[in-house]
């Protein structure tokens, strides 16, 4: 059995939503690890929607992405994320 991206898209946006929630109350080096785990659950949300064809969405989630991967300071993250 296969998944579309309608089916996935509620799971991920889900799993990005607590991994935010965790970013707010996380210090140092494990706060560094959620957001980019953060950023990468936000450009697979994104993914889902263009591959849904909601490009709307898409276009959300590509900033929701642009803006936690700033958050990390993590310059290959930045460079890379779409």
């Amino acid at each position: 059995m296969f998944l579309g991206p309608h089916d996935l898209i509620g799971t991920v946006s889900a799993q990005y939503q607590l991994i935010d929630k965790l970013v707010r109350s996380a210090k140092g080096e494990t706060r560094r690890g959620l957001l980019r785990a953060g950023a990468a659950y936000s450009a697979l949300v994104g993914w889902l929607y263009q591959d849904a064809g909601d490009m709307d969405g898409a276009s959300f989630w590509r900033g929701v992405t642009q803006e936690i991967a700033a958050r990390s300071r993590d310059p290959h993250l930045i460079g890379t994320h779409w």
